[in-house]
């Protein structure tokens, strides 16, 4: 996925929506990535807010979006709602 992008660190921001933001799985991907040459990120939707709540410039920002597995149904119905 990294060499995908074409960039020499590329940012990869994670969308754990589909899992509720399970944060086992949130941790996972920081420990997977970490060593590599890129920067992870990730967009929560689920509890408090941990930063900004711009969606759709965060994930603009990215050289690649990973959206993890889980409930696929309920994950389209939280990013309709969320716009």
């Amino acid at each position: 996925m990294l060499s995908l992008t074409g960039r020499a660190c590329p940012t990869i921001c994670m969308l754990p929506t589909a899992s509720g933001d399970n944060l086992d799985q949130i941790v996972g991907w920081y420990e997977i990535l970490h060593g590599l040459d890129c920067k992870p990120r990730h967009v929560r939707l689920f509890g408090p807010p941990t930063r900004s709540r711009d969606f759709a410039g965060t994930l603009l920002a990215a050289d690649a979006i990973f959206v993890s597995g889980g409930n696929t149904l309920n994950m389209l119905a939280v990013w309709r709602e969320q716009g």
